[in-house]
Parts: C-alpha cells; sequence; structure tokens
C-alpha cells in the first residue's frame, strides 16, 4: 500500500518540503508500524497488476526547531562560565 505522505523541516540540513509516498506491508496501514527495507518481499519474472484507488488520508510530517527557555537559560550559564573559566587560565598565565 502506498500512502500519499509530505515532509516539511525548519532546519537548515533538511530541504524545506519533500512530497513522496510511504510504503505499507500489507493491504491496509498499521498505525505506528516500521519496517526495514530487508523485510520487503522482492521476486523476479512476476506480472504486476496495478489498482489506483484515491483515498482521503496522507501522512503529514514536519519537523520544528523547538529552542525551551530552560535550555536558553542553561546555554548562557555555560557561555559565562566558559569566559570565566577563560579568564582564570589568562590570569594564571600572566602571573
Amino acid at each position: 500500500m502506498a500512502i500519499p505522505s509530505i515532509f516539511e523541516s525548519e532546519l537548515k540540513e533538511d530541504p524545506k518540503e519533500i512530497k513522496g509516498y510511504h510504503l505499507a506491508l500489507g493491504s491496509k496501514n498499521t498505525k505506528g508500524s516500521q519496517s526495514e527495507v530487508d523485510n520487503l518481499s522482492s521476486a523476479g519474472f512476476l506480472n504486476v497488476n496495478i489498482q489506483f484507488e484515491q483515498g482521503i488520508a496522507a501522512l503529514h510530517t514536519k519537523r520544528e526547531v523547538k529552542v525551551r527557555w530552560l535550555t536558553l537559560v542553561m546555554s548562557i550559564l555555560g557561555s559565562i562560565a566558559g569566559l570565566l573559566g577563560t579568564f582564570s587560565f589568562a590570569m594564571r598565565f600572566v602571573e
């Protein structure tokens, strides 16, 4: 089963938006299911009958950058501690 998929990302490393399909093993998708590429079936010399049906469901994945206030405060405190350590090293070196 092929499910239409939209992936959006706010991260610089990822493309802003990608459209494609997610493949599910079997005739229906199970919520939260996953499988490895090794588990997908493959065989040679087969006749394939493809049937297209348009459904109303799609998979939408959005990756957001979240900065919490605690993360911001801790990074500022870490920067101050690092600057004080550098200043302390310089004072020991000068004395």
